[in-house]
């Protein structure tokens, strides 16, 4: 018996030395690696970040607090560490760093709600930039054709303004030629003498008469005009009421040639009847001739004033002028009728036509010139 009780105490105290010599023996964790005996100082676990440490219950893995433990006390007594108080806690996979919370809220529902507020709030910045472009473009246009517009009405009230003064500072004159009129305008008399006296289109030569019909070539004959100036180098021409021969006209265009030239001058045209009394109608009794009167349908004058010339001299423009003073510059009238069938038509003293006058193969003329001009 004492041999047993030997054994027994014996046993004891090898299960004592057994259970010691474990304690301090490295212990595998289910996760295969060696766990190293905790010291005899007491030791704290570190503190982690709870946000990435605990899991979205915020309770920690262990299920309650980490145990301390004493330097004096047995480790039989004390419950040895468990293989989970030393494995760092397992990341959350709700845990995420701010650039990945980010990302993914960015691609998450919410995300893209914000996305697209995002992208719709950039289009109506931009729209509302496009239309604020064009507006002030628009408005940059509206201006440019305001000034436009402005400087066009300036420039074109500007040509007419000055065309009015021009014709007003050429004319200065009433339609009647009064003293204020700048030469060439004015009212005037043009003092002529008979050149030339062709009867070559008619088979009577007493059919076809010059004025003054009292006398003969070197007669004088003086014609009462009206020169009016309507714009700058553009002028009419009117006949006067007290007109001695040929028919009346009025604003006839005169045309200017060799304008600021020695050479200048004024010529106008028309064509009008002329109506000639033979001479032998005039005597008493009519001489035992039939005809009354001869009419040459289309008979041309034409009329040219030098305003620069006089006698083959150049003038100075007289500066003030009075009703029917002289025309200062040469001067050249001439009445033509070309030979036409049928002219002249002749008629007695009741009006009844006479086949005695013919038309003839030449020209008729009645040629009158300036005295200066010879």
């Amino acid at each position: 018996m004492p041999h047993r009780r030997h054994s027994g105490v014996d046993s004891s105290v090898s299960s004592r030395a057994s259970l010691a010599s474990i304690a301090h023996l490295p212990r595998l964790t289910e996760t295969g690696e060696l766990n190293r005996a905790l010291p005899r100082v007491p030791l704290r676990v570190p503190q982690r970040n709870a946000r990435r440490s605990l899991p979205p219950g915020g309770v920690s893995p262990g299920g309650g607090p980490v145990p301390y433990v004493s330097a004096g006390e047995s480790p039989l007594a004390s419950e040895p560490p468990t293989p989970t108080s030393l494995i760092p806690p397992p990341i959350s996979p709700f845990t995420r760093t701010a650039s990945e919370a980010g990302t993914g809220e960015l691609h998450s529902v919410r995300g893209s709600v914000t996305q697209q507020k995002l992208a719709d709030t950039e289009q109506e910045d931009e729209k509302e930039e496009w239309i604020d472009h064009r507006r002030r473009r628009c408005r940059f246009m509206i201006l440019v054709g305001v000034f436009t517009a402005i400087v066009a009405a300036l420039t074109i009230g500007l040509v007419i303004g000055l065309g009015k003064s021009n014709a007003k500072t050429d004319s200065q004159s009433s339609p009647d030629g009064s003293a204020s009129a700048v030469f060439p305008a004015g009212a005037y008399s043009f003092e002529t003498y008979l050149r030339e006296n062709s009867t070559g289109c008619t088979s009577r030569a007493s059919s076809w008469r010059c004025y003054p019909e009292s006398g003969g070539t070197g007669s004088r004959a003086i014609f009462y005009w009206t020169v009016q100036a309507v714009g700058p180098r553009s002028y009419y021409v009117s006949g006067g009421t007290d007109e001695p021969f040929g028919p009346s006209f009025a604003n006839l265009a005169a045309t200017v040639l060799d304008a600021d030239q020695p050479t200048e001058r004024l010529t106008f045209a028309f064509a009008a009847n002329k109506t000639v009394t033979p001479a032998e109608a005039d005597a008493t009794g009519g001489g035992g001739s039939r005809v009354a009167r001869c009419t040459y349908a289309g008979t041309v004058l034409r009329a040219t004033l030098w305003t620069r010339r006089r006698g083959g001299q150049p003038f100075r423009a007289p500066s003030r002028l009075s009703r029917n003073s002289p025309w200062p510059g040469d001067l050249e009238v001439v009445q033509y009728k070309n030979s036409t069938i049928g002219d002249p038509a002749c008629v007695d003293k009741q009006g009844k036509g006479v086949a005695d006058v013919q038309a003839a193969g030449g020209n008729c003329l009645c040629r009158y010139t300036s005295a200066s001009l010879g």
